[in-house]
């Protein structure tokens, strides 16, 4: 748990670090990265969206059984 929030916590003072650079340096495509790093950073995502499709189809599937499933399968004969 320890090595996972230290790692964390490396990862976003590197992270802040390039940003930081980017912003002060001088490259052409500088403003356009930090503009849109400013923008991920500040808009605010709703993933409803995403999660409500997702939690429908685990209450669909939550009492679905797959032995009723293949009980229902023709039987192919095999000739042995």
């Amino acid at each position: 748990m320890t090595t996972r929030s230290s790692n964390s916590l490396v990862t976003a003072v590197l992270l802040f670090v390039i940003i930081g650079l980017l912003a002060e340096s001088q490259i052409p495509f500088g403003t356009e990265v930090t503009n849109y790093l400013e923008f991920i950073l500040t808009t605010d995502f709703d993933l409803r969206f995403v999660t409500r499709p997702i939690e429908q189809l685990r209450q669909a599937f939550s009492s679905f059984d797959m032995t009723a499933l293949t009980q229902g399968l023709p039987r192919v004969p095999t000739g042995w």
